[in-house]
C-alpha cells in the first residue's frame, strides 16, 4: 500500500505485549437499562464485541486511556448509545498501541514525511495482525474500529488489507480520514467532502470497501478539515495566492487564516458530533446482532 523504507514483522506475542486492552468497558442489562463495569486482565476474555480505538498524529498513549481525545468521545457515544437501546451486549475496549508519529504542516520535511509513511504503514500492519489474533482467540466476536486522522488512514489501511475480517467488522468509525472514501456516509456539517490530505499525494489512497461493509462504514469530516477535506482548503488558497500576486501583505495574511482555520477545524470536533459517530456504530452492531 505504501512504499517505505522499513517493514515490520511481529508476532501475535508482540501485538498483545505492545497493544494495551484497557478494559472491558461494560455489561449492559436490557431489563435495567443499567450498566455494570467486568474488568478484563488479559485478551484471552472475550465480549460480545470489541471497540478498538486508534489514535491521532502526536497523541499520546498516555493520555485519554490510549485512545486520543477524539476516539474516546466516540467510544463513550457508542457505549452511551447502548445503553439507550437497551442492549444485553458485552462490550470490551482495546486502545491500540502505534507510533502515532507528530507532523508539522509547515514545513513538510522529509524526515517527518517518511517518521509519517513508516509510522501508517508500522500501524496497518500491527491492526491486521491483531485483529487476526483476535480472531483466532474469540472467533464470534465482533469489532467496531475507530480512528482519528492518522488513526482513521491506519484503521481502515488494516480493514483494507485484511479482507478476511470484513465480516467481523460490525462498524468502521473514521474521524477525518486523510484518505477519506468520499462514498461513505459523512456525520459532518459538509454533504460530500472532497480529497483528503494523503490522497492528493499519493496515488490511489482513497479505500475502495465491498459494499457490505460499506453500508457500515462513517467519516465525520467536517468542511474546510486541512486533512479529509484538503482539495477544498486547497482551493482557497489557491485564491489567497492570486490575491498575493497583486497584494502580498494581503495574499500572505490570507495564506495564514486560511491554514490556520483549516487546522482548526481538524482539532476542533466537538463532543456532540464525536459522540453522534460512536452512537451510529452501536446502531449498526445492533442491527448486525440482532
Amino acid at each position: 500500500m505504501l512504499a517505505v523504507v522499513a517493514t515490520v514483522v511481529l508476532t501475535a506475542a508482540d501485538i498483545t505485549a505492545s497493544s494495551r486492552i484497557v478494559y472491558a468497558d461494560s455489561s449492559f442489562h436490557g431489563d435495567r437499562g443499567m450498566v455494570t463495569h467486568a474488568q478484563v486482565s488479559d485478551a484471552t476474555q472475550c465480549a460480545d464485541v470489541l471497540f478498538v480505538g486508534v489514535r491521532g498524529s502526536g497523541q499520546e498513549e498516555a493520555l485519554d486511556d490510549g485512545f486520543g481525545a477524539q476516539v474516546n468521545s466516540v467510544r463513550q457515544g457508542f457505549l452511551h448509545e447502548l445503553t439507550v437501546q437497551e442492549s444485553s451486549a458485552t462490550v470490551r475496549s482495546h486502545a491500540f498501541d502505534y507510533h502515532a508519529a507528530d507532523i508539522d504542516v509547515f514545513p513538510l520535511t522529509a524526515h517527518n514525511n517518511t517518521d509519517f509513511l513508516q509510522s501508517v504503514q508500522g500501524g496497518i500492519e500491527r491492526l491486521s495482525a491483531l485483529l487476526r489474533s483476535h480472531q483466532s482467540a474469540c472467533p464470534h466476536e465482533k469489532v467496531v474500529l475507530a480512528g482519528y486522522s492518522q488513526g482513521a488512514l491506519v484503521a481502515h489501511g488494516a480493514v483494507q488489507a485484511s479482507p478476511e475480517q470484513h465480516s467481523r467488522i460490525a462498524a468502521l468509525l473514521l474521524i477525518s480520514d486523510p484518505a477519506i472514501n468520499t462514498d461513505l456516509a459523512n456525520l459532518g456539517n459538509t454533504e460530500r467532502a472532497g480529497t483528503g490530505a494523503f490522497d492528493l499525494f499519493v496515488q490511489g489512497a482513497q479505500p475502495v470497501f465491498e459494499e457490505g461493509l460499506e453500508d457500515r462504514s462513517f467519516n465525520l469530516c467536517n468542511n474546510r478539515d486541512i486533512v479529509c477535506d484538503a482539495s477544498a482548503v486547497g482551493d482557497r488558497l489557491l485564491h489567497a495566492w492570486a490575491v498575493a500576486t497583486h497584494r502580498p501583505h494581503t495574499g500572505f495574511l490570507l495564506i495564514l487564516w486560511e491554514v490556520s482555520n483549516a487546522y482548526g477545524t481538524h482539532t476542533a470536533y466537538g463532543e456532540a458530533e464525536l459522540r453522534s459517530l460512536g452512537s451510529a456504530g452501536a446502531a449498526e452492531w445492533v442491527e448486525v446482532s440482532a
